[in-house]
């Protein structure tokens, strides 16, 4: 079985400060995760007035290396919040029959 998960963080001017503890619940959210290249798959998109992806479905198939990726997440910045816009670009660009293929 394979899951597909987006995390799409508020990466705006607004939430710099508080930005810490946002990774730190990500990171909690998939600690308890079985993650793997044919099990649980994270893509992570910030968002503010633009969207960002950090990174997609394929790009960590362990653990280890998708809790360091979002250790190093730093905040995007700008205003205003689109969040129509960021759920439009995470439906058109994230959850892909590309995207979601696991590597072979």
């Amino acid at each position: 079985y394979t899951t597909l998960s987006d995390l799409l963080l508020d990466g705006s001017d607004e939430v710099r400060s508080g930005f810490p503890s946002l990774k730190a619940f990500v990171e909690r959210v998939v600690e308890g995760l079985d993650i793997g290249s044919e099990k649980v798959r994270v893509s992570v998109v910030q968002h503010s007035d633009v969207t960002q992806p950090d990174f997609l479905l394929n790009a960590h198939t362990d653990k280890q290396g998708l809790v360091g990726a979002i250790q190093g997440l730093s905040p995007l910045g700008g205003s205003p919040l689109n969040t129509g816009a960021a759920l439009d670009y995470v439906t058109k660009n994230v959850f892909t029959d590309k995207q979601s293929r696991s590597e072979e």
